[in-house]
């Protein structure tokens, strides 16, 4: 069973730090998985949302390339079918989050 409930975080938009509007393409993939290209809507220090076409688990670990990065890992923290909230494994350098949220905009 696909759970897609969304956090209460998500719910409520309790975050962490501020999501940053953005508009990239990004490929994301889970671990030993085909790449998909996905839709990044938000971008923060510690996470993103995304618009996909399928189904992920809460909890997945997966992988996201971002323009101009290495892969990054991150997990799922929740889905409503059409839309997914991830936290990276580890945090986002501010400048490197400036550089991207700016070049979404070229």
């Amino acid at each position: 069973m696909v759970m897609t409930a969304q956090s209460s975080d998500e719910q409520t938009g309790a975050r962490g730090t501020d999501r940053k509007p953005v508009t990239l393409r990004a490929q994301l993939r889970e671990i030993a998985g085909k790449p998909l290209a996905v839709d990044v809507l938000n971008l923060s220090r510690e996470g993103f949302q995304i618009a996909h076409h399928r189904a992920f688990h809460i909890g997945t670990q997966i992988w996201m390339k971002l323009p101009g990065l290495e892969s990054l890992p991150a997990k799922v923290k929740w889905s409503d079918g059409t839309k997914m909230g991830c936290q990276f494994a580890t945090p986002l350098h501010e400048a490197v989050l400036e550089k991207i949220v700016a070049g979404s905009c070229d």
